[in-house]
């Protein structure tokens, strides 16, 4: 593994102070990472529609034709 590469890892990993109980400091890690990327999506999706928009970011004022 190049050097650079392991220190940027083992420097992720050990961000982690406590890892959840039965999973390993990189399951952890990966679930926190995981758990914050959902949470922005969600938070995107909320502010679009607080400002009218639908969760792809198009407007809900707009009209149909039937």
């Amino acid at each position: 593994m190049n050097i650079n590469i392991e220190k940027l890892y083992n420097e992720l990993l050990y961000a982690v102070e406590r890892k959840f109980p039965n999973e390993t400091r990189h399951q952890t890690a990966l679930r926190y990472i995981q758990e914050a990327e959902k949470d922005k999506s969600e938070i995107n999706k909320l502010g679009n529609l607080v400002n009218g928009c639908d969760e792809n970011g198009y407007s809900l004022d707009r009209e149909f034709n039937k």
